[in-house]
């Protein structure tokens, strides 16, 4: 059979047509988007249709992985006084709350998951990675088309008899940990590591491979988005879905389809989307800057103290044994400029320019592939996309420069993002990079709750942390920053172990939000208290760091300490307090 391919759709109308095609499959999913499964020969014809609005292929994904409840202002009784200038004096654990982990999976068996009489608290664990037809008695969720679905009574099942055991594992032990920090009970330590919601319902979705890659890719993580709505709409209950992971391509403005989905979900039921911001904070793949204008280039093309004279270098350090990847710049499509790019033996490419918008070559030993973007009906900036593939096992090493040189400019703003994820040996990075916009996508998304991550045992912000703002500074973006350096979490087995990471900040927050939601929603106190509301509450509640002179000056050099104004590109709005303080 030839090889598939996937597609993510927009459509408007009628879409029922999509799978009269023999070979073509779709998942329709809430707001008029859809997951096309399609042989490559057909896309052509395809996308012919006149009801399909936009088209985009998948991204892959990466995942990004005691004291920090009693630094989320969550007391470890979990009896809360006030909450939202009201008096509570009530225990909440996030009961009649489903939190939604999509993730790598879960240890089922582990302790914290379970209730007293050994029951599980798991509602449904869809795996996507499973063969639809690999398993007697299971399939795929009524609507999908991959994986295996095990409800509660067949994962109790199990847990009763070891022989019917279901064949769902976290081979990363990456889900089991974000499972644990919202919602795990702490039954393996007697209580002492439990989750912020300890007494919710958790609802696991395990992310597949797609087809080809080895990552899960946005199509399978929409589908997981639109599977744990649906699932909280059927049950009549609240849900807060957590996602811990990421990619850095796409132009970081909110406006990729992932995105603009994750948005439209977010107005449909009760629900609130925790994103981690990315551990790309000081990993040195991004790097922004400004061509055209006085004071903004590093370098000159002439010693003509002319506009056009100005220009920008771009340095890539390039380790040794580093494979074959590809990055992306992105600008404004107003801005034409002139890109060249060298390799550390000297030898340049010719200019490119909108005018020849593809470039291929070979420089030295490593094959350049050069890609001009023009915008799309959801994204009005332009993209290049830049690939170096060698001619061998490893690209060469040494420093690989770009060259931004103005042609016709009205603004000169440029962004550069290497790849997440672990396609880059770590020396591979920027010389001069810049923290700021290292949102991963889709912690970009405009109606989600990005999470950054601090050190709550020293009130600093992570180094890895991803920094905010989005493209053009839109969003102001993470909204808080919550625990996420060495916390211990669950580990498949029944263990724990000491976890870093936005992977880890962003499940404290879900969980949080949990807590939230039971007491507004399931308790009849707010009724409303979910999506842009409840993000409010949490930006509302978010406190200061204690020691003020942690947070950046409101300008270099100005020596006024914790005098920059909130939201910040660190820290958002503060650092998670649950309880009024």
């Amino acid at each position: 059979m030839e090889k598939q391919i996937e597609l993510i759709i927009k459509y408007s109308g009628d879409m029922s047509s999509l799978t009269n095609a023999e070979g073509v499959s779709a998942t329709f999913l809430l707001g008029g988007y859809a997951i096309v499964t399609i042989s490559p020969n057909q896309v052509e014809a395809f996308l012919a249709q006149a009801n399909i609005d936009f088209v985009e292929r998948p991204r892959q994904l990466f995942f990004n992985v005691e004291n920090a409840i009693a630094a989320s202002c969550i007391p470890r009784n979990r009896i809360f006084r006030r909450i939202n200038n009201r008096v509570v004096d009530e225990r909440l654990t996030g009961a009649g709350v489903i939190v939604g982990i999509i993730d790598s999976g879960i240890d089922y068996r582990h302790p914290d998951f379970r209730r007293e009489n050994g029951d599980t608290r798991i509602i449904g664990i869809w795996d996507q990675s499973l063969e639809a037809d690999g398993f007697e008695g299971a399939a795929a969720p009524a609507g999908y088309n991959q994986g295996l679905f095990f409800a509660q009574e067949r994962i109790n099942q199990s847990l009763r008899n070891p022989e019917e055991a279901i064949p769902t594992v976290d081979l990363s032990g990456h889900g089991t940990q974000v499972a644990g920090l919202a919602g795990g009970n702490g039954r393996a330590s007697e209580g002492r590591y439990a989750g912020v919601a300890p007494d919710c319902d958790l609802l696991i979705v395990k992310l597949g491979n797609s087809r080809g890659d080895s990552f899960p890719q946005t199509a399978q993580l929409m589908e997981g988005i639109d599977f744990c709505v649906r699932t909280a709409m059927e049950r009549q209950q609240p849900i807060a879905i957590n996602i811990s992971l990421g990619n850095n391509f796409g132009s970081h403005s909110g406006d990729s389809l992932v995105e603009t989905y994750i948005d439209t979900v977010c107005g449909i039921w009760k629900n609130v989307i925790c994103i981690g911001s990315g551990n790309e904070g000081g990993m040195g793949r991004h790097y922004g800057g400004r061509v055209g204008f006085e004071g903004q280039g590093i370098g000159r093309q002439t010693n003509e103290q002319t506009l056009e004279g100005l220009y920008e270098q771009v340095e890539i350090a390039v380790s040794d044994f580093q494979t074959a990847f590809t990055f992306e710049l992105w600008k404004y499509y107003a801005d034409e400029m002139e890109i060249a790019i060298k390799e550390p033996g000297g030898q340049t490419s010719p200019a490119i320019t909108t005018v020849n918008p593809i470039y291929e070559g070979m420089l030295g030993e490593t094959r350049v592939n050069v890609l001009l973007r023009e915008p799309t009906p959801f994204n009005s900036l332009s993209e290049v996309s830049i690939s170096l593939v060698p001619v061998g096992d490893y690209i060469q090493p040494g420093i690989w420069t770009i060259q931004l040189r103005p042609v016709a400019v009205k603004n000169g703003e440029f962004e550069i993002w290497l790849p997440a994820g672990n396609v880059l040996r770590p020396a591979t990075r920027f010389l001069r990079p810049v923290e700021e916009k290292t949102l991963t996508i889709p912690s970009t998304a405009k109606r989600a709750i990005t999470v950054g991550a601090y050190d709550s045992n020293r009130n600093t912000i992570a180094s890895f942390s991803g920094r905010g703002f989005t493209w053009g500074n839109q969003y102001k973006k993470p909204e808080l920053v919550a625990p996420g350096v060495d916390i211990i979490s669950p580990t498949p087995g029944g263990n724990y172990s000491v976890a870093s990471g936005t992977s880890v900040a962003a499940p404290i927050v879900s969980g949080s939000a949990a807590i939230y939601m039971e007491w507004g929603i399931v308790r009849g106190n707010d009724t409303d208290l979910y999506g842009e509301k409840l993000k409010a509450l949490m930006e509302k509640n978010s406190q200061s760091v204690q020691d003020a002179s942690l947070l950046p000056a409101r300008s270099p050099g100005s020596g006024e300490r914790g005098t920059e104004s909130l939201p910040n590109p660190q820290w958002g709005w503060g650092a998670l307090c649950v309880e009024d303080r």
